[in-house]
């Protein structure tokens, strides 16, 4: 899977909640904590879908107010 898309997805995700660009919530280490989330349910998943994946932790992030899992 490759990071730089995955990231990216992760992203325009927050994007989509109203975050702007230069305010992002994330850090380098959210990213990758983030990043591995999704590798895990890839792996865990029967039929993966990525973007909706990506969706569904971000969600999960936001809601949670931090690192759900």
């Amino acid at each position: 899977m490759e990071k730089k898309l995955v990231y990216k997805m992760i992203r325009n995700g927050f994007l989509q909640y109203n975050h702007l660009a230069e305010s992002l919530p994330l850090t380098e280490a959210d990213y990758e904590e983030l990043f591995d989330e999704v590798r895990k349910r890839m792996d865990r998943d029967v039929e993966p879908d990525l973007h909706e994946i990506v969706q569904d932790i971000i969600y999960d992030y936001l809601t949670e107010k931090g690192s759900p899992w």
